[in-house]
């Protein structure tokens, strides 16, 4: 089994969660200028042979992990069982109907509590070769932005074939103004 962390990023430089990454023993790979986060994310997965027991990492490069890595490895290890296809650190119980989830419910933190959940946003989402191998990873042609979506739409196809997203107690800085959201073709996807 290997522990396997894929980041979409503009430069390959020296970044707080790859260095976290690293020193909780996981391979870093670094997906540079890609033109989409579909493409980029599956060629990533074709190159790297990903198996059913890879244990494999996909996150946004300006995070940082605040817990040891000691204890991320822990929570992972504790809670991505065989029933369980995402673990991340924010999404819905349901998914409302304009698919905007963090407009709805109201929760102790502004991204929900933890537990089973439908959906996962693509902030941090870990996972198995078994779930990527078994879903559905390019861009759907429905969509028009080539980078958003991408998290619900792995996440959801996991929930509909029967498995388990869960939101897990890991502590995550993220270090951005999101500047994709709400653009035009966020919207329109």
């Amino acid at each position: 089994m290997r522990k396997l962390a894929f980041i979409p990023t503009r430069e390959a430089k020296e970044r707080p969660i790859k260095t976290f990454l690293e020193k909780a023993g996981w391979v870093v790979h670094y997906l540079v200028n890609e033109s989409s986060i579909f493409e980029a994310y599956t060629k990533a997965f074709k190159d790297n042979n990903i198996i059913a027991k890879d244990k494999v990492i996909l996150c946004h490069d300006d995070i940082q992990i605040l817990n040891t890595p000691e204890m991320f490895n822990e929570v992972v290890d504790k809670n991505l069982t065989k029933d369980v296809a995402f673990l991340g650190i924010a999404g819905p119980q349901r998914l409302n109907k304009t698919s905007c989830w963090w407009h709805d419910e109201c929760f102790p933190t502004y991204y929900g509590g933890y537990g089973e959940v439908e959906v996962l946003d693509g902030l941090l989402l870990i996972t198995t070769g078994s779930t990527l191998n078994n879903i559905k990873t390019s861009k759907p042609k429905e969509f028009s932005s080539d980078w958003d979506y991408y998290d619900m739409y792995y996440t959801l196809q996991a929930n509909r074939k029967g498995k388990k997203n869960n939101v897990v107690p890991l502590m995550v800085l993220h270090s951005s103004q999101g500047e994709g959201a709400m653009s035009e073709e966020w919207n329109e996807s």
